[in-house]
Formats: structure tokens, sequence, C-alpha cells
């Protein structure tokens, strides 16, 4: 973010992270503002405070080494565990649906169908907004957020068909 963005603060950062769709981020200011300092300490960013009320803003910039860093993670050669299966709160659930009665099991798929369809929706009128604004990488990220949903979704209905086949 900081490389897209230089001048990013600690709180603008926050924001980002707070405003994203997916589970994953914490955009606590537990998490970014150490972190931020963390980085900064090891010379991947720099910082140009300035006064801001009766405060300082901290604004950071990334540097050479924090590109040469991003690069090696970044990649090639990856990690295997890049290609792994992550967390879905759905998958992990599905395990214990047979705890429920049939008409709670059609419940929770239901639910989970609605809120995919849902988010599906989200993520289209995201990905409008990216086109007009957004990079190359961005938008190929949104896509890949979509095609995810797109095949949790499936996924549900396929159960919900084998289900009333029980």
């Amino acid at each position: 973010m900081v490389q897209d963005s230089p001048g990013s603060t600690a709180h603008g950062i926050s924001e980002l992270y707070r405003l994203s769709r997916s589970s994953h981020w914490s955009g606590s200011a537990g998490a970014i503002y150490p972190l931020m300092k963390k980085l900064h300490a090891r010379g991947l960013l720099a910082a140009e405070d300035s006064p801001r009320g009766s405060g300082v803003r901290r604004a950071y910039s990334i540097t050479p080494a924090g590109i040469n860093e991003l690069k090696r993670w970044l990649g090639p050669p990856l990690s295997e565990w890049v290609a792994s299966v992550t967390f879905d709160p759905l998958r992990t659930r599905m395990p214990f649906l047979g705890t429920l009665t049939t008409a709670k099991q059609k419940a929770f798929l239901l639910s989970a169908e609605k809120l995919l369809e849902e988010e599906l929706q989200e993520t289209h009128g995201g990905r409008r907004q990216l086109q007009e604004s957004g990079s190359f990488w961005e938008q190929m990220a949104a896509d890949g957020c979509r095609a995810v949903t797109q095949a949790r979704l499936r996924w549900i209905r396929k159960t919900l068909e084998k289900l009333s086949e029980r």
C-alpha cells in the first residue's frame, strides 16, 4: 500500500484495512502502528513528520530496501503454502452441521447462499470502481475474490441440492 501511495499514514492504512471485505486483515491500531514503526526501524520505510493540530502526522514512503524486500516476498520462487486451502468459515462449520436438524441445516445453507449472493453484488460494485480508478493488478485481485465467492456459492448450492435428495 505504501509503495502505491507515498505519504501514507498508519491511520490511512488502518482505514483501508477496516474497509476491506476480507476477514483476514486486521486494521486495528494495535496491529498497524507497531508494524509501521518496525518497518521504519528496519529501514524498509522512510518517515516524515509534520505538525498536525497539537500532535504530529507521520507520513511513510517505501525505501529502496523496502522495494527489494517487497520483491523478495513476491517471488518467485513461491512457497508451497501460497497455493494451499485457506480459512473459510463456511467450510469450517460444514463438518459439524450433522449436529443440527435437517431444517436448521437447510436454514444454515440458505443463509450462506444469501450472504454469498450479497457478497457477489458488493464485489461486482467494487470491480466497477476499480475499472475506473484501480491498477490492473488490483483489478485482477478483485476478479480473484469474485471467482472464489462464485465457487463458494456453487458449492453451497450443490450442498443444498444434495441435502434435498437425502
